[in-house]
């Protein structure tokens, strides 16, 4: 029986930048602590939110959790328009649904408002 064979390049894989990320944070935190400091650290890179779901979302979710599927990337159009809609009312600004984005997630939308903008930023 022929071992396993382990491709060289294996070597060569690194902590990907978002664990990497974490470690920083987590470094951070360490150091804050040490010095008695009470500054609060939220990490949303796993999108895992430090914030409880409030009860009426998991009723919902759990009253709708076999209806759920992934939308399409560019979004439902339905709540594009309802966005646009919200936008017109409460701001009086006319957006095209077609300018409106969204997302499954925090972490994908924010992403996707980095690669907008230009320029040097830091977070």
């Amino acid at each position: 029986m022929a071992g396993i064979i382990i491709d060289a390049k294996v070597d060569r894989i690194q902590v990907p930048e978002n664990l990497r990320y974490f470690r920083l944070i987590e470094e951070q935190q360490e150091r804050c602590a040490e010095k008695g400091c009470q500054e609060e650290f939220f990490q949303f890179g796993l999108g895992q939110s430090p914030f409880p779901v409030p009860a009426p979302l998991k009723k919902a979710l759990s009253l709708h959790s076999g209806m759920g599927s992934y939308a399409d990337p560019i979004g439902n159009i339905e709540v594009r328009e309802a966005v646009a809609s919200f936008y017109k009312t409460r701001f009086d600004l006319d957006v095209e649904p077609y300018r409106v984005t969204t997302g499954h997630g925090a972490k994908g939308l924010i992403f996707s408002i980095f690669t907008l903008i230009t320029g040097s930023v830091i977070v």
